[in-house]
């Protein structure tokens, strides 16, 4: 059965909760859909609206499917823009036409950051930095531009986030940009709550806002708690005095022959219905489920789905796609290819299978379009992957500069305090001279490491690999991705 909640704070958050009698009736109604059925058929070429994250390039790669960009027109931040200012990692909309089932072509193309702001805290423990009142997550998925990753960014920095918000307003970012400078206009996409019309004011997530000099758009907009808006405007005294104020729709809002939505459950509407940006989902009797089953689904949860949407603007699931957490990273050089298998072998036998799914970028030359038939044996990756079906598969791939170190993020298998060695993944590491650390950065002995490091608890450990151990020089306690 479909799992229902109901967050304290969530923006589309039910009011009930499914009563034991109504569990045992869905359990009847979909026990039919975990097994077989397929996904749409794709023959004659379809009208179609994707919404989901760019995972690659050589025309564009989102959900799977490569859309060729010839005459695609590129709404950047509601702006005019050029295909060639997309990133990997940033959230779009694409409309077009489907000719496959993993080939389109694009007509339009429309990207819209999450914020746009200045780093006013940073959550080492928990990878979190705050921006304009909003809380953003990242993760082994997210992709960093102009910085190498989460340690090298600063309060103060200028950053622009694209990602998912969860039920309680956590932006869990795909992409993280650097930014030179202030931008232009500060920038945040949320939900209105604390509206004061007398006053003109109102927040979204902690952020303060005042709309008096505003341009509402449209010009009729009546703003109300509970809708979605981008804001636009400067800071002064911790306020961000509005110069624009848009209302935003996110869902599909035309039936289509063919729609495919990447994101994260927002409400559960009935026994049979969810919620993902904005747009009704109808699961049925012959829904397909890939990497999970109809009674994972629930707030919160990471989906992509594919289907039809009605003369209602359902969306009718054909096949419902889970996302896994990427609890596994790798950055070592590649030692085997398999071309057919599409997998990569790492650190003397960790295998990582890429799919249409996996984020793929070039941070060593910065060669586009880059897939994975660029890689060759001896590249030195950076690889975080989820564990599905008892198989490695990468969600984000970048090939970096050479280097001699390695890196090794994993659950424990098991540890040997005798020999003063883990085993990761099949991978033994020596921990005879690391430094060692907790959750937290502070200094840990070699025994208390290891009385710790129990089955299953995620160690992050960096050293050298000599082609039967990875000889650690620093090993400390990670929390595990969310």
């Amino acid at each position: 059965m479909i799992k229902k909640y109901s967050p304290a704070v969530n923006k589309f958050a039910t009011k009930t909760v499914l009563s034991s009698l109504l569990g045992l009736v869905i359990a009847v109604l979909l026990a039919a859909c975990g097994g077989g059925g397929g996904g749409i058929g794709v023959g004659a070429a379809q009208a179609t609206v994707v919404q989901g994250t760019i995972t690659g390039f050589g025309s564009i790669f989102v959900n799977g499917v490569e859309f060729s960009t010839t005459s695609a027109q590129v709404t950047f931040n509601d702006a005019p823009g050029q295909v060639s200012a997309l990133q990997i990692g940033q959230r779009v909309s694409v409309t077009g036409q489907r000719n496959s089932s993993t080939t389109g072509t694009a007509t339009q193309i429309t990207y819209d950051p999450e914020l746009e702001g200045q780093i006013s805290a940073i959550d080492v423990a928990n990878s979190r930095l705050t921006v304009l009142g909003q809380t953003v997550e990242v993760s082994g998925t997210t992709v960093f531009r102009n910085v190498a990753n989460f340690a090298a960014l600063a309060v103060g920095n200028f950053v622009e986030i694209s990602g998912r918000r969860d039920s309680a307003g956590l932006i869990r970012a795909g992409y993280v940009e650097l930014r030179n400078g202030a931008p232009a206009q500060l920038e945040v996409r949320g939900v209105v709550a604390s509206l004061d019309t007398a006053a003109r004011t109102f927040v979204v997530g902690a952020q303060a806002v005042n709309y008096a000099n505003a341009t509402l758009q449209p010009s009729t907009l009546t703003l109300q708690n509970g809708q979605l808006v981008e804001v636009n405007g400067s800071l002064a005294g911790g306020v961000l005095n509005a110069t624009r104020v848009q209302a935003e729709d996110e869902s599909i809002q035309t039936a289509e022959d063919n729609a495919s939505i990447e994101g994260l459950v927002s409400r559960i509407v009935s026994s049979t219905q969810f919620v993902i940006n904005g747009t009704t989902v109808q699961v049925g009797a012959n829904t397909r489920y890939v990497n999970g089953t109809v009674a994972n689904i629930a707030v919160n949860t990471a989906l992509e789905v594919e289907g039809s949407v009605d003369a209602n603007r359902v969306l009718q699931a054909a096949t419902i796609s889970f996302e896994h957490a990427a609890g596994v990273r790798v950055t070592a050089d590649v030692q085997a290819i398999n071309a057919t298998a599409r997998t990569v072998t790492l650190l003397g036998g960790i295998v990582i299978a890429v799919n249409d799914q996996t984020r793929i970028q070039d941070k060593r030359g910065n060669v586009q379009p880059f897939g994975f038939g660029n890689l060759v044996v001896g590249d030195h990756l950076e690889i975080a992957a989820a564990s599905i079906n008892n198989q490695l598969v990468a969600t984000r791939l970048e090939r970096v500069a050479a280097s001699t170190a390695v890196e090794l993020r994993a659950p424990v298998t098991s540890s040997n305090a005798v020999n003063f060695t883990l085993l990761l993944q099949g991978v033994t590491v020596d921990l005879t001279n690391a430094q060692f650390r907790d959750t937290n950065d502070a200094p840990l002995t070699l025994s208390a490491f290891l009385a710790a490091a129990t089955p299953g608890t995620t160690v992050d450990i960096r050293g050298t690999f000599d082609s039967l151990v990875i000889n650690a020089s620093r090993a400390e306690f990670e929390n595990p991705d969310d």
